[in-house]
């Protein structure tokens, strides 16, 4: 949100935010448009928009440009709409796969007779084919035509209640932001080991970039790892899984108290010893490693090393009473 803030201040976004919004909009060439009221940027040009339209088409571009600068490779859709549902179905626009895309108000009843029902959320498994076979509807626009009380008694009332509104393409639906992730999970497969210095290698590369997500889950939520999970495939058989306590090492260094390589190596110990005990004891040919945080909001923050000054606030609440800690338990997956 920042960063799409600080680019929108310095001027980002192909249909400009300065003093001229209230043009008569004929300042550049006008967007591709499919029908009216689709607007599709294409190549720098500026599409007749004014106002929160113009607004919004200026936030698409500057969310595409975050991603673009971010994450080299990647580009992403970007839908506005007047809400949540139709701004994501304009979003997934064929042949824009790097775009912003507005769809104004008068343009709504035309993509509604265009948007097949297994594509609208909710309508894309068991509910979405018993609908369809009920009402014989095969777009959005179709179930218009339908009661509520038809809707509420195939797909359910609070389901039923929320098509009925869709297929006039309203959605009162609010936009709530993710919940932080639960767990951070990285994964390898890898040819047959059953050397432990092997295996080390492969968890030591996991676990340094596990401790450099845990870093940012940590900078981004204030939340600390509660429990590591090792989970690994012997042969070519199924996953078997242990949960164990985080390293001490690993719990310092994410408090700001520790060095990394030593907190990767004792991620990678545990990883291999973990190992370990699900093959009995003595370590079998394993094809796939994976290691998991569980976070839990509730969690104490790490124990500071003995004899340390308190530097940061959060070294001081490390060095708090911490809470209960977390019993080894063993999951096995068929």
């Amino acid at each position: 949100t920042e960063a799409v803030a600080a680019r929108l201040a310095a001027g980002c976004g192909l249909w400009g935010t300065g003093e001229d919004d209230d043009d008569d909009g004929d300042d550049g060439a006008e967007a591709s448009t499919d029908a009216v009221g689709v607007y599709v940027e294409a190549d720098a040009a500026a599409a007749p928009l004014r106002g929160e339209w113009r607004a919004a088409a200026a936030v698409g571009a500057a969310v595409r440009a975050c991603v673009r600068d971010g994450f080299p490779g990647i580009t992403c859709s970007v839908g506005a709409a007047r809400n949540k549902l139709l701004a994501r179905l304009v979003s997934k626009r064929p042949g824009a796969a790097d775009a912003t895309t507005v769809l104004l108000p008068e343009a709504t009843p035309a993509l509604l007779r265009v948007v097949p029902l297994g594509k609208v959320p909710g309508l894309r498994g068991k509910a979405g084919a018993a609908v369809a076979a009920h009402t014989g509807a095969e777009v959005l626009a179709d179930l218009a035509g339908c009661a509520a009380a038809e809707l509420a008694a195939v797909a359910g009332g609070k389901l039923g209640a929320w098509l009925h509104a869709a297929a006039r393409g309203e959605d009162a639906s609010p936009v709530v932001p993710n919940a932080p992730p639960k767990s951070l999970l990285v994964e390898a497969s890898f040819p047959p080991a059953a050397a432990p210095a092997t295996l080390h290698a492969h968890a030591a590369a996991l676990s340094a970039t596990l401790l450099r997500r845990a870093q940012a889950h940590h900078d981004e939520h204030r939340q600390y790892p509660a429990r590591l999970v090792v989970t690994i495939r012997r042969g070519y058989g199924g996953l078997t899984s242990k949960r164990c306590p985080v390293p001490p090492p690993a719990r310092q260094h994410l408090a700001g108290s520790g060095d990394g390589a030593a907190a990767a190596a004792a991620l990678a110990d545990a990883a291999v010893a973990t190992a370990a005990a699900l093959c009995g004891g003595v370590l079998t040919p394993v094809t796939r490693v994976a290691l998991t945080f569980g976070f839990d909001p509730a969690a104490a923050a790490p124990s500071a090393p003995a004899g340390q000054g308190v530097k940061t606030l959060d070294q001081f609440w490390a060095m708090q009473p911490s809470g209960k800690g977390v019993q080894g338990d063993e999951i096995v997956i068929e």
